[in-house]
């Protein structure tokens, strides 16, 4: 069922954000409107400067959860010389603490050198922050191509920053899917561009980051191959990539992860579970596959992803074929997270977005200045790229204003302004505030020896990420010290242990008291301010570690 205020917020803020953008696109064509370029340069320093600095404020406001907390410890494990590997991870999805047995992305191994001469939050940010921005260096160098101008490049770079679905993924933890961004964007740029060694080199990478981006990647062999007419470049491309494919997902994953199947591959239950029962069933259960796909909520977010460049990225369609391989596997997943524009899984769409963008603004300025000469105008000097350069910026930040996290947005000052039924996500200014609580935990975590295996809330994770083992609370098998923060409002549980993933958030205590009403299996070692720290007695026969 639609929330009814969810789809007023929605249907209002993208209306403004359309005729915005039409109606800046109608002002610059009749009266030659410009702006100046400190204004598209201000824009993306000031909001690039803000996501990096609400990352760290994030982080210290412990609003960090799992995810971060896993990539930590793989990112650890390599700088210390092991395989890359996570301890929590096995509780989350099961088998090996081998992390690439999960997703295969050796591109983790960038962060390896800098954390082994910095280990710390900060190095990883830094660094998450610089690989992300650095698609602002392509975009910018085919925008001013395509279009002609060095401003107009400054006013790509100003939409990606605004661009609602980058700032979300740059605000979320830390993956590595969305590392395909810059990669992707290069690749595609080089191809458009005819600088094969770059495109190589691009595509190299941009397979390195995810399996499924060699999905992506074979799309585009198949573009160049069939779109473009070079035949050589787009067979090998294909071939190169649906070949890694196979042989990481069906070989080496599977060594990594015995027995087991995909993690994701719960999620495509209803179509088979396996790649080849999904592949077969697009064609042997069309009206399943389309109920799959037809969802409101999954149609909606993709939606989003083009309303706020004005839809510009259609007059361009056939690149956009080039996502189809990214956004079909998500439409056709059970969860609707899968195509969440708040999300990183469609991170190698947004690439393709962004070249379309600029080859339809080139097409569309064209347009327009044709019809300008048909109508008797041809007097008045040929604006119609810059009428829709404008019409873009000016759309893409009202979209900021009504959906971004920003603090153009309204969801950032208004704590009751929700775009989604978030469980721990919060973009409103005060989760980026360290309180003397988030600061209290700073000294709290010493209590937890590294030497032990510890069960902890979500939140509490991430500075225990160094611990002999981790579990995610009440998942408290195994476990020789749970941890748990009373007063944190945004509980959540795990899909292991039924129930709790809300029932932690409905009745926390209820799962407290599987430790503190049993003293012969748990005894308090410490509390302040609200944490409370428990380890398992030595007479219990399902400690982890023996206790002293």
């Amino acid at each position: 069922m639609v929330n009814a205020q969810l789809f007023l917020i929605y249907t209002l803020g993208s209306v403004v954000a359309v005729i915005v953008g039409a109606c800046t696109v109608y002002l610059a064509l009749k009266y030659h409107l410009r702006l100046p370029v400190w204004i598209p340069m201000a824009t993306a320093i000031v909001l690039a400067v803000f996501l990096l600095v609400a990352q760290h404020q994030k982080a210290y406001a412990l609003r960090d959860y799992a995810d971060f907390t896993v990539w930590r410890q793989v990112i650890a494990s390599i700088a210390q010389g092991h395989v890359p590997s996570s301890t929590l991870e096995v509780g989350l999805s099961g088998g090996t603490s081998a992390y690439f047995g999960v997703h295969f992305a050796p591109v983790v191994y960038l962060f390896s050198i800098p954390y082994a001469l910095w280990p710390s939050v900060e190095c990883i940010l830094w660094l998450q922050w610089l690989l992300l921005m650095a698609t602002c260096v392509p975009l910018y160098s085919f925008a001013k191509r395509q279009l002609g101008k060095a401003e107009y490049g400054l006013f790509a770079v100003a939409c990606l920053v605004l661009y609602p679905p980058f700032e979300y993924i740059h605000l979320y933890e830390i993956e590595m899917l969305r590392f395909s961004i810059p990669l992707l964007l290069t690749a595609l740029v080089a191809s458009e561009s005819g600088w094969r060694y770059r495109y190589w080199l691009a595509i190299a990478g941009a397979l390195l980051v995810r399996e499924e981006v060699s999905l992506t990647v074979f799309v585009l062999g198949l573009y160049i191959l069939l779109v473009r007419k070079r035949r050589l470049q787009g067979a090998i491309t294909s071939v190169a990539a649906l070949g890694y494919f196979l042989v990481v997902t069906q070989i080496v994953m599977q060594q990594l992860r015995p027995g087991q199947g995909h993690v994701a591959a719960g999620s495509f239950s209803e179509l088979g579970g396996t790649m080849l029962g999904v592949a077969l069933a697009v064609f042997t259960k069309p009206m399943l596959v389309l109920r799959q796909v037809l969802v409101p909520v999954k149609l909606a977010n993709l939606f989003m992803y083009v309303m706020p460049l004005l839809l510009v990225p259609f007059a361009a369609w056939p690149l956009l074929l080039i996502a189809s391989a990214n956004v079909g596997l998500n439409l056709l997943s059970s969860s609707e997270t899968y195509t969440s524009y708040f999300l990183y899984y469609l991170s190698p769409t947004i690439p393709v977005i962004f070249v379309a963008l600029i080859e339809g603004i080139k097409i569309m300025g064209r347009k327009l200045d044709t019809w300008k000469a048909s109508v008797r105008l041809a007097s008045l000097p040929s604006c119609g790229t810059r009428a829709i350069v404008l019409g873009v910026f000016s759309a893409v930040l009202s979209a900021n204003v009504f959906f971004g996290p920003s603090p153009l947005s309204i969801q950032f000052w208004v704590g009751s302004y929700r775009l989604a039924p978030f469980r721990t996500e919060r973009f409103h200014y005060s989760q980026y505030i360290v309180t003397r609580h988030d600061r209290v935990w700073e000294e709290f975590v010493s209590v937890v020896p590294k030497s032990s295996i510890v069960s902890a809330e979500q939140h509490l994770l991430p500075p225990l990420f160094d611990r002999r083992g981790l579990r995610v609370f009440p998942d408290i098998a195994g476990a020789d010290f749970v941890v748990i923060d009373k007063p944190f409002p945004l509980k959540t549980g795990i899909p292991s242990v039924p129930g709790s993933w809300d029932g932690l958030r409905k009745n926390p205590q209820y799962y407290y008291d599987w430790v503190e009403k049993e003293p012969s299996k748990w005894y308090l070692v410490a509390q302040r301010d609200g944490y409370f720290a428990y380890a398992r007695t030595r007479s219990d026969p399902s400690s982890g570690t023996r206790r002293p």
